[in-house]
């Protein structure tokens, strides 16, 4: 989760607007510090997947940045 907080930036850059970004292998202990964080790009999130500790999160690029 580290890294995809310290590489978010570039990762959302690199989605068109309107296409989808999937992120996956996100623990419990950290999703919430994630979804906070995630929140200051351009995403809506429009899928959230939880099973045995991990999570899965689909988003779609709005804007066009």
């Amino acid at each position: 989760t580290q890294d995809l907080l310290g590489l978010g930036k570039k990762i959302v850059q690199l989605v068109r607007p309107g296409k989808f970004l999937a992120v996956s292998g996100i623990s419990y202990n950290s999703y919430d510090r994630f979804r906070q964080d995630f929140a200051k790009y351009p995403l809506r999130c429009l899928k959230i997947e939880k099973s045995e500790g991990w999570a899965a999160l689909l988003y779609k690029k709005i804007g066009s940045r």
